[in-house]
């Protein structure tokens, strides 16, 4: 089948998961990819599918420069299908970009958890709740891979100093007047 037509099905068998992953990606988001899926992966005490792509594309122009990103896709229940526009309540999408500059030269760029709360303090621009579906899943990421280098990622190249406070002494504590 013409993936077009199949990305417009209403209904997908989860055995397709890793695929529709990787397909609905590759779609969505121009640039060269690479991916490697597990099918039968264990996210405790649940069964899930893992999806981990390196993406090349116009923002990485050197050779060690890349997007990554990291997917799981959770069964809370062993589900037959999903609807592909609202997703099932039986299962969850977890998912984390990051940017490799080069080799240990990492950065975080957004977040898909339940394990995210805003009043945690570690709320970014691109991070949130889970999500419900491959096409979700693809929106986000482009939406991360769009924005980075705009300033919205926390990216600071305007060699800017950052502004830190400098106490004076009499404001420290334990140091007397």
């Amino acid at each position: 089948m013409n993936f077009k037509e199949w990305f417009m099905e209403a209904v997908v068998n989860t055995t397709d998961l890793a695929n529709a992953i990787t397909k609905t990606l590759e779609f969505k988001i121009p640039g060269k990819w690479s991916f490697d899926t597990s099918d039968n992966h264990q996210w405790h005490p649940h069964k899930a599918i893992r999806v981990h792509g390196l993406l090349k594309n116009e923002k990485t122009p050197l050779p060690s420069q890349h997007f990554m990103v990291g997917v799981f896709a959770i069964l809370e229940k062993p589900i037959e299908s999903y609807d592909s526009i609202k997703g099932d309540s039986d299962m969850r999408i977890v998912a984390v970009c990051h940017y490799i500059q080069k080799p240990g030269h990492i950065r975080k760029l957004g977040e898909r958890s339940k394990d995210i709360y805003p009043r945690s303090g570690y709320w970014g621009n691109h991070d949130g709740e889970s999500l419900r579906t491959p096409y979700e899943l693809a929106n986000w990421i482009e939406a991360v891979i769009n924005g980075f280098g705009n300033n919205d990622d926390g990216d600071d190249d305007d060699d800017t100093p950052e502004y830190t406070p400098s106490p004076t002494p009499s404001a420290l504590v334990g140091v007397g007047v």
